[in-house]
C-alpha cells in the first residue's frame, strides 16, 4: 500500500513540476532574444551568428539599438489599421466588391501552381497562386472567392483531397 502511495506521489511531483518548467520556459517577455537554431551540419558557428544578428538588426530601434517592448502587438495593431483604411477607402469610393474581366486569350490564371477539382462535387474547383493564396469556385470556374485570409502565407505550391470515403471534406 505504501507503495502505491508513493508511486502516486512521485507521478504527481513529476507532473506538477514539468508543468511548472514548461510554463516558465512560455514566459512571453519581449525583452529576451530567442536563440536561432538550424540543423543545417553546413552552417557554421559564425553563419548562425551572423543571422540571429540580421534579424535581431531587423527588429531593433536604430537609435536606443533594443527591440522596443511590445513590439509584436504594436505590428498586428498597424496590419488592422491598415486594412480598416482599406475598407473604410472601398465604402467611400462605394466600391463592395471588384468585377474583373479577363485581358486576353492566354495566361487568364496568371501564375496559377495547384488546381484541384472536387471529387464529390466537380462543379466545385479550388486553385492555388504562387503569392495569390487559395481560391474556390463552386460553379465551375465562373466565379471564384478567396479562401486565404491577409494574415496567411498565400503561396501555394500544390493542392490534395483525400480520396477515402468519409475523408473528402477535410
Amino acid at each position: 500500500m505504501k507503495l502505491k502511495i508513493f508511486t502516486a506521489v512521485t507521478i504527481f511531483s513529476y507532473i506538477l513540476l514539468s508543468n511548472f518548467f514548461e510554463n516558465k520556459l512560455y514566459e512571453n517577455d519581449e525583452s529576451k532574444i530567442n536563440t536561432i537554431r538550424t540543423s543545417s551540419p553546413k552552417a557554421s558557428i559564425e553563419m548562425k551568428k551572423e543571422r540571429k544578428e540580421y534579424f535581431e538588426r531587423m527588429l531593433m530601434d536604430p537609435i536606443t539599438k533594443k527591440i522596443p517592448r511590445g513590439i509584436r502587438q504594436k505590428e498586428l495593431a498597424f496590419a488592422k489599421g491598415l486594412q480598416d483604411k482599406s475598407n473604410g477607402l472601398k465604402k467611400n469610393l462605394g466600391v463592395e466588391s471588384l468585377d474583373w474581366k479577363e485581358a486576353g486569350p492566354n495566361n487568364v490564371g496568371g501564375r496559377t501552381r495547384a488546381l484541384a477539382v472536387d471529387i464529390t462535387n466537380p462543379n466545385t474547383i479550388l486553385a492555388g497562386g504562387a503569392s495569390g493564396g487559395v481560391w474556390k469556385s463552386t460553379d465551375k470556374g465562373a466565379s471564384w472567392q478567396m479562401k486565404s485570409t491577409t494574415l496567411q502565407v498565400l503561396s501555394v505550391t500544390s493542392l490534395a483531397q483525400d480520396p477515402r470515403s468519409g475523408k473528402t471534406n477535410t
